[in-house]
C-alpha cells in the first residue's frame, strides 16, 4: 500500500511530466512558426537555406530580416500569389552575377515590393505582374532590366542604375513612374507600353549610352511628351 509520502512524490512527478510536455509543445510551436511574427512571415538566409528561389504562394505580408545571396542563374524570390506585400526592410538581395536569375519575380496581381536593394542578379532586378507597386527601392547593377511591371503597375521613389537592360519598363497599359532617379542603364531609362502610361517628377541621366548633358534623346521611349504629368528631366533638359 502506497504511503502518503510516496503518493505525493508520484503526483509531483506526474504534474512535472505534464508541465514538461506542455512546455515542449509550446517550444515546438514557437520553432515551427518562428518565421511568422505579428502575422508577417519573415525571410532570411536561415529560413531559405540553399532552397532558392524562396516561393511565396499565399497572400499576405512578408519581410526580409537579413540579406539574401542567391547563386548565379537562380531567382531569389518568386511570388505566384495575388495580394502580397514584400518589405525588404532595408536589407539587400545580392546576386552572384552570371546569366539569368531575377531578384524578385512575380506573376501574381497586386504585389507590392518596397524598402530595400536588389543588385548583382544575372537577370532582371524586380519583375512583377499587373497592378504591382514598387517603391523606395535601389535596383542597381543587374544583368537584365532594372524594374518591370505589368498592366497598371507603379514605380515610385526609387533609384535604378547601371542595369544592363532598360531602367524601368512599364510593360502594360495604365502604368506610372513617379519621382524616380534613373541613371546609367545600358538601355533607355524608361520604356512605356502605350499612351495610357504616365511619368512625373523623374530624373533620367546618361541612359542608353547618351552621356551628353542637354541632349534628352534615348532617356524615355514609347510615348514621348504626351504622358508627362509633371516635370521630368532627361540629361538636365526637358524630356522628349
Amino acid at each position: 500500500m502506497m504511503d502518503a509520502s510516496s503518493h505525493s512524490r508520484s503526483k509531483f512527478a506526474l504534474n512535472f511530466a505534464l508541465i514538461l510536455l506542455v512546455g515542449l509543445a509550446v517550444l515546438f510551436a514557437k520553432v515551427r512558426d518562428a518565421s511568422a511574427i505579428d502575422g508577417v512571415s519573415e525571410i532570411n538566409a536561415a529560413v531559405v537555406g540553399t532552397a532558392f528561389p524562396y516561393a511565396i504562394s499565399q497572400p499576405g505580408s512578408y519581410r526580409l530580416t537579413g540579406n539574401l545571396n542567391p547563386p548565379s542563374g537562380t531567382d531569389a524570390i518568386d511570388i505566384s500569389a495575388n495580394n502580397v506585400t514584400l518589405d525588404l526592410n532595408g536589407f539587400s538581395i545580392i546576386g552572384a552575377g552570371g546569366s539569368g536569375g531575377n531578384g524578385i519575380a512575380g506573376s501574381g496581381s497586386h504585389v507590392t515590393v518596397r524598402n530595400g536593394t536588389v543588385t548583382g542578379m544575372g537577370g532582371n532586378g524586380i519583375s512583377l505582374g499587373p497592378n504591382a507597386i514598387v517603391e523606395d527601392v535601389h535596383v542597381a547593377g543587374n544583368g537584365g532590366n532594372g524594374i518591370v511591371t505589368g498592366t497598371a503597375g507603379q514605380v515610385r521613389h526609387s533609384s535604378v542604375s547601371n542595369n544592363t537592360g532598360i531602367g524601368i519598363f512599364l510593360n502594360g497599359s495604365g502604368g506610372a513612374a513617379i519621382e524616380n532617379i534613373v541613371n546609367s542603364n545600358s538601355g533607355v531609362g524608361l520604356q512605356m507600353y502605350d499612351t495610357s502610361s504616365a511619368f512625373a517628377f523623374n530624373t533620367f541621366l546618361f541612359n542608353d549610352g547618351n552621356v551628353s548633358l542637354g541632349n534628352p534623346n534615348n532617356q524615355v521611349l514609347g510615348t514621348g511628351t504626351a504622358n508627362q504629368v509633371g516635370n521630368n528631366l532627361c540629361n538636365d533638359a526637358a524630356c522628349n
